[in-house]
Order: structure tokens, then C-alpha cells, then sequence
């Protein structure tokens, strides 16, 4: 069943966060939600998540079964990898072999102080997906990922796509990150409070950011956000 939301706004005191939005996300797709900081990106996570109540509108239907990954990992220092992936309501089964599936095998008995960020990144990932959620919502989960390993995450993630049946909310600010991932991109527009444009993507077929590029319809798609970003914050 599609995820509806139908004429959310969100104010914080007198500062207008979220204007009427209207948006439909089908079911076991992946949907890109872009805006500059500030937007309400977030705001309108939390929102679906329950975290945070709207002033008006609806969601439809309730979201009962969600996996939420923030930009930090969160992670229990006290506990191994293996404990804070358990203490989630993951089986000791499943998280032996999904790190297994997953090439994290190696981390299991460690702390998380003696991963890099990547790793805790990783495993704060998986851990959205291990429990089979309905709904998973990343939010800007490579923002502290360098350049030169965000191909490897984004390869990572599209595994974990085709091994879970999900509705992916994923927030990004980068372009590139969002055509090899979503199958629809939405733009949030910062000056008016809305959804001003829907993306179909064709480019989340590449997997990596060269064969992206070499896409003949890379640079009008390029073009084509840009003026629309353009536009819709002037």
C-alpha cells in the first residue's frame, strides 16, 4: 500500500518549516527527498516517524514498522558490535549471518571505538535493516563519508535494498548519490515550504559515479535540477 501524506504543515513559532506537502510513496520503492538545509527535510521525517506532530494534515496508512538511521551511528560504546546489534531485537542468528552476507563479519566482537566511522556507519545501516522494517528512513547517511568511499556505501545500501522488500526514505544533499539510488526524487523547496518537483530516475541502474557520468542523459539531467533548484529558491 502506498504511503500518503496529504496537506502536512509543520511551524515552529511563528517560522513556517512545512507548507501543505503532498506526497505518495509507492510501496517497496526508494524515494530521494532534496533540499537545502533548512528545507524541512528532517522535519518531515520525523513527522512520518512520529518523533515530531504535525500542525495539520494526515499520513495514511500509520506507519507501525520502521528502521531509522541518522546521520551519527548512535551506537552503545559500552557494548561489542555484536551486543548492539542484538540489543535491537535482532536475533543472534541473523546478525551472524547478515554481517557474514555483508563482509562485517570481522567487527563483531569489537567496541565501537575501535571501528573507523565508516565501519560504525555501516553497522548503524545494516541495523535499520536487519529487522525487516516496512519503512526505512536514512537520513543523510553518507554526510560524513569521504568522496572517495561513498561509491562503496552507496554499492552497500543498494545490496541491502535488493535483500530487504522496504519503502526507502533517504535524504541526501547530493545529486549524484540520489540518481544512482532512488527510483524518485523529490525536491523540497526551502523558500516555499513545498514539494516543487518529482524526479522519475532512470540513472539508479550504474553503480558507480563514472559509468553515471558517461550516461548520455547525465549532463541534461544535471542541467535540468539545476535550473529547478534555481528557480524554485530565487
Amino acid at each position: 500500500m502506498p504511503l500518503k501524506i496529504t496537506s502536512i504543515s509543520k511551524n515552529f513559532k511563528a517560522q513556517v518549516v512545512l507548507d501543505n506537502i503532498d506526497l505518495e510513496f509507492q510501496s517497496n520503492s526508494v524515494n530521494v527527498l532534496m533540499g537545502f538545509s533548512g528545507s524541512g527535510k528532517t522535519t518531515l521525517l520525523n513527522i512520518l516517524a512520529g518523533l515530531e506532530p504535525c500542525d495539520k494534515g494526515e499520513i495514511s496508512p500509520k506507519i507501525q514498522s520502521l528502521g531509522f538511521s541518522f546521520q551519527n551511528d548512535n551506537l552503545f560504546p559500552w557494548l561489542t558490535i555484536f551486543e548492539n546489534l542484538e540489543v535491537c531485537g535482532i536475533s543472534s542468528n541473523d546478525v551472524t549471518n547478515y554481517c557474514q552476507e555483508f563482509g562485517l563479519s570481522s567487527l563483531l566482537n569489537l567496541y565501537p571505538n575501535q571501528l573507523s566511522g565508516g565501519q560504525r556507519q555501516k553497522i548503524n545501516i545494516l541495523r535499520s535493516f536487519a529487522k525487516n522494517p516496512e519503512y526505512i528512513f536514512l537520513d543523510e547517511p553518507l554526510a560524513h563519508i569521504e568522496s572517495m568511499a561513498k561509491e562503496e556505501f552507496i554499492q552497500f545500501i543498494k545490496k541491502l535494498i535488493l535483500k530487504f522488500s522496504t519503502t526507502l526514505i533517504y535524504i541526501t544533499h547530493d545529486l549524484d548519490e540520489a540518481f544512482l539510488i532512488g527510483n524518485k526524487i523529490f525536491y523540497l523547496c526551502k523558500k516555499s515550504k513545498k514539494i516543487t518537483s518529482v524526479y522519475e530516475n532512470k540513472f539508479s541502474v550504474h553503480h558507480q559515479f563514472l559509468v553515471l557520468k558517461k550516461d548520455p542523459q547525465y549532463f541534461a539531467a544535471n542541467e535540468f535540477f539545476y535550473n529547478k533548484f534555481k528557480a524554485s529558491e530565487v
